[in-house]
């Protein structure tokens, strides 16, 4: 009859949801909650994961071909005291701006500028009471 499910067609999906499932719990039992976000063409754009010493990570992707190869540009992680921060990075995954909190009521913003040809990182962190600026070196 047209429009009638075939049985068998019925049964295989029903089998497929339930492998996936079943994956997906074996997984969250060995490592901790994980988790991929695709765009509507099912390209990766992000994950999430918990992870075994207790913190939760969240990335979140450029689309495909946009920037450097490791296409994260934001990242938020929370640390098992409760630390937490969220970091930007640019299309070529330097990061530009951080925000934190260290779990007691402290935190604040840090942005970077990066001087490819000194090789430094100039780091300037804004905090409740003021702000200070520090560089340091990078790579070769």
């Amino acid at each position: 009859m047209p429009g009638t499910p075939d049985p068998i067609e019925h049964r295989l999906r029903q089998l497929e949801s339930s492998l996936r499932r079943a994956k997906a719990l074996a997984t969250v039992a060995v490592l901790g909650l994980i988790g991929v976000l695709y765009d509507e063409k099912g390209a990766e754009r992000g994950g999430f994961s918990s992870l075994a010493d207790g913190s939760v990570v969240l990335g979140l992707d450029a689309p495909a071909g946009v920037g450097a190869a490791m296409s994260e540009r934001i990242g938020i992680k929370v640390e098992p005291d409760g630390t937490a921060h969220m970091m930007l990075m640019d299309n070529q995954t330097r990061a530009v701006a951080k925000l934190h909190s260290d779990g007691t009521g402290d935190g604040g913003v840090q942005v970077f500028r990066w001087d490819m040809a000194a090789k430094r990182i100039h780091v300037r962190t804004l905090v409740f009471d003021g702000d200070r600026r520090d560089s340091v070196e990078f790579g070769e």
